[in-house]
């Protein structure tokens, strides 16, 4: 009887398996590492959404009113929803005159315009 070198076909199935693990594990990898990057550039790219957006209402010449409004930007190939959110604050409040109001720029993605990708706060007064 000849003695065989080689591989069992077991031996090759277990070997494949083993391979088939590995691959699946570095595409989940890669396919998380993917959707972390596109989260990023997104949270970026509305960071300075939102910081064009206030430096465009603090370049106006009258405080915009107290309300809630949305617009549409695009930036960067993307379409975005800035929201303005302008509250009176409780310094305003306490003095009964408009003298410090909050604006808050939320800013949306246009196709989910339900969470919010990133938002970014500021306070001023008519006299800045």
């Amino acid at each position: 009887m000849k003695n065989f070198i080689g591989f069992t076909l077991i031996e090759v199935l277990v070997a494949m398996v083993i391979v088939a693990i590995v691959f699946v594990s570095l595409i989940n990898t890669s396919t998380m590492q993917t959707s972390s990057l596109i989260s990023l550039k997104n949270k970026t790219i509305a960071s300075w959404v939102a910081s064009n957006r206030l430096a465009q209402l603090r370049m106006r010449q009258k405080m915009p009113h107290i309300n809630n409004k949305k617009t549409n930007v695009h930036m960067a190939g993307q379409d975005w929803v800035v929201k303005d959110v302008i509250t009176q604050t409780a310094v305003a409040q306490t003095l009964g005159k408009n003298q410090f109001i909050g604006v808050r720029a939320e800013i949306y993605s246009k196709d989910d315009d339900k969470r919010i990708i990133y938002q970014l706060q500021t306070y001023y007064s008519p006299s800045q």
